[in-house]
Order: structure tokens, then C-alpha cells, then sequence
């Protein structure tokens, strides 16, 4: 049986394949000014992507991106603030 080359960066009409439409992602730098420089004081950026209203459940779901190059970790309460700031939501209701 011979064996064929397979040109990789041909695209045809029928396998190309198109990036979907995205919503405009929010971002949200956070930081906060004081005298001595700890971990804890040292901006967060959250990103929201994949952003769908699930109108069954009635919320707004979507996959969040924490960046934090300073920083070991940040708290899930402070995400949820931050989180309830950028969409105007109770923070209680944010998860």
C-alpha cells in the first residue's frame, strides 16, 4: 500500500472552519494603594468569556479568567465582589 503526502495548510471551502463570534469580553483591573507592598495588595484582573444569559434558570453564566502574577491566590469572596461590581448584582447572588 502506498503511503501519500497530506498537504497540512490546505484549506478548502468545506474544512475551513471559522472562530465564532465572540461578545465583548469585561475586564476589570483592581488594585489597591498602600504603603507597604504585600501579596494581598497586589492588582487582580478578572475576564469573562463564554458569556450566556440562561434564561431557564434565570442567570447569567459565563467562564472567568483570574490573573494574578503577584499573587499566590485570591480569596472567593473577593472575586465575588469584584465579580457583583462589573455586572451591578448583589453580592450574595454571584457564586
Amino acid at each position: 500500500m502506498p503511503l501519500t503526502a497530506v498537504r497540512l495548510d490546505s484549506r478548502g471551502p468545506s474544512d475551513y472552519h471559522r472562530p465564532p463570534i465572540h461578545t465583548p469580553r469585561k475586564s476589570i483591573s483592581t488594585s489597591q494603594h498602600s504603603s507597604s507592598s504585600s501579596d494581598s495588595t497586589s492588582p487582580v484582573t478578572l475576564r469573562t468569556r463564554k458569556f450566556i444569559t440562561n434564561r431557564l434558570l434565570q442567570r447569567k453564566q459565563m467562564v472567568l479568567d483570574v490573573i494574578h502574577p503577584a499573587r499566590p491566590n485570591v480569596s472567593k469572596a473577593e472575586l465575588s465582589e469584584k465579580l457583583s461590581e462589573m455586572y451591578k448584582t448583589p453580592k450574595e447572588q454571584c457564586i
